[in-house]
Formats: structure tokens, C-alpha cells, sequence
């Protein structure tokens, strides 16, 4: 996680409070910080230029998402909306971000299956 903070120039508490989900708004300039790195990143992991340490931990937070998720895309897409629509159904009050993260993780999963059921 430091060198991920080290990468966006934020401090590696800063970092893990924003993944931890206790950090609700990150300040301007560390979503500023984020961008960038998103930006770079282009959801590739090829796309960045990263040291072999800082590639390894990207590439185990999303491949983290294919261990807990059904295999393959077409399951693991339909697991995670399946899940939405129950918080959805459920009546409680959601976040109002609860659709943006519901795509972000549908094309999280496009990105690590390369847009194909590669690993069905």
C-alpha cells in the first residue's frame, strides 16, 4: 500500500482510511491524487508504469475480485448485480453513490477478464 501512496503523493494513512471506507469524501487533492492514478492506470495494468513490487499489488487487489466472486465474467457480472438489487430490495437507505460503484465493479470485471469469460 505505500508504494501506491507513494505513487498518487499521498500519505499511506491517507490511502488506507479511503480504502478501509473510513474516509467518506477524500479531500480535493487526494481525489485529485486518485484521478491521476486511475488516468494512468487506463484500467490496464500493462498501461502503468510500475516497479515489478508495485505491479504485484495491483495485480493481487484485482485479482482479489475473481477469489470472491462466481468465475468468469458473465457470472461474476450477474453476481454483483444480484447483490445491488438485494441492497436495493432490502428498503434500507443506500449511498448515494450506490450505482457508480455497482459500474465501476462491472467494469473492473470486463478489465481483469479482458472483456471474455477467459477463466470461466
Amino acid at each position: 500500500m505505500r508504494l501506491i501512496a507513494e505513487r498518487v503523493e499521498v500519505g499511506h494513512e491517507t490511502l488506507r482510511k479511503f480504502i478501509e471506507g473510513e474516509t467518506d469524501v477524500p479531500h480535493r487533492s487526494s481525489r485529485k491524487a486518485y484521478s491521476r492514478l486511475f488516468r494512468a492506470y487506463g484500467g490496464k495494468t500493462d498501461g502503468l508504469v510500475l516497479n515489478p513490487m508495485e505491479r504485484a499489488e495491483v495485480a493481487g487487489v484485482l485479482s482479489d475480485l475473481k477469489m470472491i466472486l462466481a468465475p468468469g465474467l458473465k457470472a461474476s457480472k450477474a453476481e454483483v448485480r444480484r447483490i445491488f438489487a438485494a441492497a436495493r430490495a432490502s428498503g434500507m437507505e443506500l449511498p448515494e453513490r450506490t450505482t457508480e460503484l455497482e459500474r465501476w465493479l462491472v467494469r473492473m470485471l470486463t478489465e481483469i477478464y479482458g472483456g471474455g469469460d477467459t477463466y470461466a
